[in-house]
């Protein structure tokens, strides 16, 4: 073998290598960004699960809580001195109560940028 030839093999095996190399990196690197791009969209989700939780969460107290009070109204109309029952009265401190949720809710959603759905 001749110098020359020594040399055409080792620039073809450093350009070979160098080029695998290259392509490792930036198959890698793509990997790398659709993982912490998948993570962040599982995250939303789990996010958006646990908004969608909370809100359903005071949707069912609200809903309890005007039951009681149409109840509560209606009988109102036949006797005016009839006082609040204490399931009208559990149900209102559970209501005031669950406003905490629908704050930790609206936090959520701003957290992750979502200001629009947050004022609503």
């Amino acid at each position: 073998m001749t110098w020359i030839e020594v040399v055409d093999s080792a620039v073809k095996i450093g350009l070979g290598a160098l080029i695998a190399g290259v392509i490792a990196f930036l198959l890698s690197s793509t990997q790398h960004r659709n993982e912490l791009k998948k993570a962040k969209v599982e995250r939303e989700f789990e996010m958006l699960k646990e908004v969608a939780k909370k809100v359903e969460i005071v949707n069912s107290i609200t809903l309890n809580y005007w039951a009681f009070v149409t109840d509560w109204r209606r009988k109102l109309v036949l006797d005016s001195s009839l006082p609040k029952s204490n399931g009208l009265l559990d149900a209102q401190k559970k209501l005031f109560d669950s406003f905490n949720e629908l704050t930790k809710a609206k936090s959520l959603l701003l957290l992750f940028g979502y200001g629009i759905a947050s004022s609503l």
